[in-house]
């Protein structure tokens, strides 16, 4: 059942924060440091998504901010 929660919440990260047009890189090698970036904070927004208390609704958007704060942690910013 967690595993299943797991996969919900990646759906949900990756469909809300997929498309590359949407960051701008601080650093020179922009795709291959943008697709590393991506998996890192997906990882740890599924995380957070399946160990977050409250509703659906509530871990949804716990979950993009915490993908949103790791993507400017590895030097990415939301244009």
């Amino acid at each position: 059942m967690r595993y299943g929660w797991v996969l919900v919440a990646m759906l949900i990260v990756t469909g809300c924060n997929s498309t590359s047009d949407q960051w701008k890189s601080t650093s020179p090698s922009f795709q291959s440091r943008f697709e590393q970036a991506k998996a890192i904070c997906r990882g740890r927004s599924a995380n957070n998504f399946a160990s977050a208390n409250g509703g659906l609704l509530t871990r949804a958007i716990t979950s993009d901010e915490v993908f949103r704060g790791c993507m400017a942690e590895q030097g990415f910013v939301s244009k």
